[in-house]
């Protein structure tokens, strides 16, 4: 009768014309693609968009003072990432802080995360931004702690899960990542 998911953006790219030609209601609590907002069909997000999102990380990272910001993105979940990219590309241009570097890499075993993190280094920046999951943010986040202890590390929500913090341990110490909800919530409001 229905589906609940997808739960990214990828996936959802490749099924919601399916679900529409079957006239299947899907549900994604995660999907927040630009790619999937306004359309009248049979795809309901419930999360917030790519827009919100990296409006929100330019508008933090600008108040936190990093004006030159180096960005690493998944380039196998392309929908999110690049729609999440162009989103916060445009935000912190009208802040005045466009990234002043921007390197795309495929989330893979033997993916050299260490010539990720120092090409973003070449661009001289003043922060750095991953757009990936836990398990990319966490290796990304060891590289740039090796590379450059003191430069400020941020990720995009998609990576906001507990693998995160089993994985990342202490290199992600002090890492900007933001939430929509606070799950833990016992409010009566969150849970109605």
């Amino acid at each position: 009768d229905a589906i609940v998911g997808p739960f990214t953006s990828a996936i959802a790219a490749a099924i919601v014309p399916l679900a529409n030609e079957a006239r299947v209601v899907m549900v994604s609590p995660t999907v927040t693609s630009g790619d999937f907002v306004g359309k009248d069909d049979y795809f309901v997000r419930i999360n917030r968009t790519t827009r919100d999102n990296a409006s929100d990380y330019a508008t933090q990272l600008s108040r936190r003072g990093q004006k030159r910001v180096a960005v690493a993105y998944d380039q196998r979940n392309r929908a999110f990432s690049e729609s999440w990219l162009g989103e916060f590309r445009t935000a912190a241009a009208a802040l005045g802080a466009p990234p002043v570097g921007e390197v795309g890499f495929e989330s893979r075993a033997d993916a050299d995360f260490a010539s990720i993190i120092a090409a973003m280094l070449d661009t001289r920046p003043d922060g750095l931004l991953f757009i990936a999951s836990a398990a990319d943010v966490a290796r990304l986040a060891q590289q740039a702690r090796r590379l450059a202890p003191a430069l400020p590390i941020s990720a995009s929500e998609w990576a906001a899960t507990e693998q995160l913090v089993v994985l990342g341990g202490e290199v992600i110490e002090g890492l900007l990542i933001a939430q929509g909800f606070n799950r833990d919530d016992t409010s009566a409001r969150y849970r109605e």
